[in-house]
């Protein structure tokens, strides 16, 4: 490992707090910033100073690896203290003429998290991400792949059934499943940034679900899944689970009288994005509702 790649991992380190709450790490980076500047003037109130997912984290080191390799090889640096926002910059300008914007985004993220910088992509001129781009994972289930959906086919079943986040598959115990007069409802999750929620089990789907459940009643502390394939379209079965989730529950909460949003019955969607562990009713609506 090169010295600056080093020194970025162990900034990496520094700054990740597993599980710490998002309006904790809100209220420290106030209590900085003003620490700092004395006052809020262009102050961001989303943002943070620390890393609170192990995905997270793992992706930050990732993109922290690959531009420290820039650094040493393209530029000769092997201090931390020598970088400063314009490499940063000429890098993701470099890295955004072959790569995907999302990619460059999660860079950038990374980037400014561990060097505390404050680049954005319109400063930068770099692509924007566009809904209409994203081809793998809402273009279909996997139907060109039949060995996958049948390798993962209990896998799917479940995310369809409680529209889970793909990181979420491989954790999920028996002591997660909530249960009502014997009906397997709900599942309970930790997921981005530590946060905990149920995700309740689609009504169509929870007597089968319940029989698939039902058999690791015996080592309720053992992963339900031991492996999940990467490959799998896992955002389209969510997209799935959300639109059959808005359906049931407009039948039973939805009104007329409601105030919408895209056509959308908002007291709906609020439901429909707790469930899928949102907190915005247009992330629900321009990215699942497709």
């Amino acid at each position: 490992m090169s010295r600056i790649n080093n020194q970025i991992q162990h900034r990496i380190s520094a700054i990740t707090i597993l599980g710490e709450k998002k309006k904790e790490a809100q209220k420290y980076a106030r209590e900085n910033y003003i620490a700092i500047h004395g006052n809020l003037n262009g102050y961001n109130p989303a943002k943070t100073n620390t890393i609170r997912s192990i995905n997270t984290a793992k992706a930050y080191r990732k993109s922290g690896k690959l531009f420290a390799e820039w650094l040493k090889e393209v530029k000769g640096i092997n201090k931390i203290n020598l970088v400063n926002e314009q490499l940063a910059g000429e890098y993701l300008q470099h890295r955004d003429k072959e790569l995907s914007a999302w990619t460059i985004k999660q860079d950038m993220a990374a980037i400014n998290k561990i060097f505390k910088f404050n680049l954005t992509s319109k400063e930068l001129n770099l692509k924007d991400r566009k809904l209409s781009n994203i081809k793998r994972s809402r273009c279909g289930p996997d139907a060109n792949r039949p060995g996958l959906l049948l390798k993962c086919k209990e896998q799917i079943f479940f995310i369809r059934a409680c529209g889970c986040r793909r990181d979420s598959v491989t954790r999920v115990t028996f002591k997660d499943i909530v249960f009502k007069d014997g009906i397997a409802t709900g599942v309970k999750l930790i997921e981005k940034g530590g946060k905990k929620r149920t995700a309740p089990v689609l009504e169509q789907y929870q007597n089968e679900f319940t029989n698939f459940v039902n058999g690791f009643r015996l080592h309720p502390d053992e992963a339900i899944f031991k492996t999940f394939d990467n490959h799998v379209a896992a955002h389209y079965y969510r997209a799935d689970y959300a639109k059959n989730l808005y359906k049931e529950l407009y039948n039973k909460i939805g009104n007329k009288k409601n105030e919408t949003y895209k056509n959308y019955d908002k007291e709906v969607l609020k439901q429909v994005s707790l469930a899928l562990g949102h907190n915005r009713i247009n992330v629900v609506v321009d990215n699942y509702m497709y």
